[in-house]
């Protein structure tokens, strides 16, 4: 979770409180930093680490040449659709 986000959870929790409802919404498209997967908020993202970067993904079937962990396993384009080297 970044500063900001964690900074709106904390603002909405004060002023609204939590047993009202009070929730925040974190976009798909944007990388999350993390430390395990309960930080990335369930539906399937987990916590991956690429290089020094942790960060929530959303495991997919790897694509090669697109230059993105597709699969969250800390590889970028290690294999093709049928699993065969990229």
């Amino acid at each position: 979770m970044n500063s900001v986000s964690f900074l709106k959870l904390s603002l909405c929790a004060a002023l609204v409180g939590l047993s009202s409802g009070c929730s925040v919404d974190f976009p798909d498209d944007k990388p999350y930093a993390c430390t395990a997967d309960g930080d990335c908020g369930g539906d399937g993202y987990v916590c991956a680490t690429l290089g020094t970067l942790q960060y929530c993904c959303l495991p997919e079937p790897e694509v090669c040449g697109n230059g993105i962990d597709d699969n969250c396993d800390g590889k970028v384009d290690e294999s093709g659709p049928n699993g065969e080297g990229c």
